[in-house]
């Protein structure tokens, strides 16, 4: 009787919320107080083009944001999340339930019980992120499994006990969910994309500030594949990466996540930037999709000696603004990722003093267009040049306001990613 009131009480919560993202977070804070676990997320699966479809989570807790951020969304094959969610798992596999859930006590020693080969594709982040205990529970909707909900904690062994209510409650809370209009799930995927690719407070790193902002489509089919991220290397620099996976939609911004947490991973071990866009363009090769490119800067700057090295993957060139000029970087082009496999990338390096601002951004601020005029490195220019002192999150903003205010809006709009980084030192 007990785990009956415990479903009672879930379906009430989720019946009464008035929108999909309050009954997918009712859905998770249900999860937490019946488990105690640390962290749980919901994803939802949709579909994207060429057949693949994306898992974006759509409602968290507890997680970090560095977590939820390289977790944002997978595909529907990558990792256990994709393959609990459309029900590929191999049920003779002591981690998976006769339920199509995947749970596991010592997450920690998977990799030392199991061959890669037995495990299939696992990104690793719950291990990295110290987790211990994983419960993935499938989601079933009316027509079959529709996502998943993750959780998990540090302590071992902890879903065990609860594994039969949980896989009771994913098999009504899947048709809850699913009965929810699409554009609600469709807005709670979108918030958490955003914040995954473009989150509003830039990464902290020493001896360097930063300030970013960035605005996207409000309608997800419209995004963009904007993203950025900052790094904090073995040796001491810093590391600043900036790129735009082309198309729209899901797939582009499905895409660009797991771009830009491929490209985390590979950023501490590149010598250089353009040694780090090489390796990035071959090991991206799987992860990219046929006929669809990214480009990409990588910039590497030692607040110590303010020593800039800069490579480009088809991207534009940052700017440099210094005692009331603004100078675009000479910077090879190069090739954007996955157009070659064999593709070389140049590094070209600069100094910086101590005031200079550096500034990286998308296409979709430059080529902001009104009567047939761009408003290009000029517009932005002014922008930065109007008020030197401003806090830059502030000064970011303002170009990406005025780069919007320039568009027809009778054109194709794009997303727009501006970032500012000055040395301390």
């Amino acid at each position: 009787m007990r785990e009956l009131g415990h479903i009672t009480l879930l379906i009430d919560r989720m019946a009464d919320a008035p929108d999909f993202e309050a009954a997918a977070q009712a859905l998770i804070e249900w999860a937490r107080e019946l488990t105690g676990c640390e962290s749980a997320f919901v994803r939802m699966r949709r579909e994207g083009g060429q057949g693949r479809g994306w898992m974006p989570v759509v409602a968290a807790s507890g997680a970090s944001s560095d977590f939820l951020r390289d977790e944002a969304v997978v595909t529907d094959s990558e990792c256990m999340c994709g393959r609990v969610s459309v029900g590929t798992i191999d049920a003779d596999r002591p981690y998976f339930t006769d339920e199509g859930s995947f749970l596991w006590g010592r997450v920690g020693s998977i990799f030392s019980e199991f061959e890669p080969a037995t495990l299939g594709s696992m990104r690793s982040r719950c291990v990295l992120e110290g987790y211990e205990s994983l419960a993935i529970i499938p989601l079933v909707g009316a027509d079959g499994t529709v996502g998943c909900i993750h959780l998990a904690d540090s302590r071992p062994d902890l879903f065990a006990e609860t594994r039969e209510l949980l896989e009771a409650a994913g098999r009504m809370a899947g048709r809850l969910l699913h009965n929810h209009r699409e554009q609600d799930s469709e807005r709670a995927a979108l918030e958490t994309i955003r914040e995954a690719l473009l989150p509003t407070r830039p990464p902290s790193v020493a001896d360097v500030e930063l300030g970013v902002f960035a605005t996207t489509a409000e309608v997800l089919m419209r995004v963009g594949g904007d993203f950025y991220d900052a790094f904090e290397l073995p040796d001491g620099k810093v590391a600043l990466v900036a790129g735009d996976y082309s198309g729209k939609g899901l797939d582009a911004v499905g895409a660009a996540a797991n771009l830009r947490y491929h490209l985390a991973a590979l950023v501490a071990s590149a010598e250089k930037p353009g040694a780090f866009l090489q390796q990035a363009n071959v090991t991206l090769s799987d992860v990219l999709s046929p006929r669809r490119f990214a480009t990409a800067i990588c910039c590497a700057l030692d607040p110590r000696n303010g020593r800039l090295e800069v490579a480009l993957a088809g991207h534009p060139a940052p700017l440099l603004r210094r005692k009331g000029r603004v100078i675009e970087l000479d910077a090879p082009a190069n090739l954007p990722l996955g157009v070659a496999v064999d593709g070389l990338f140049e590094t070209a390096s600069f100094s910086l003093r101590k005031d200079d601002l550096l500034v990286l951004y998308t296409d979709g601020v430059s080529e902001a267009r009104h009567e047939g005029s761009l408003f290009g490195i000029e517009g932005i220019a002014r922008i930065i040049m109007d008020d030197p002192d401003s806090p830059l999150a502030e000064t970011a903003r303002a170009v990406v306001t005025a780069s919007g205010a320039h568009h027809d809006p009778a054109l194709p709009d794009d997303d727009r990613l501006v970032l500012l980084a000055r040395t301390l030192r």
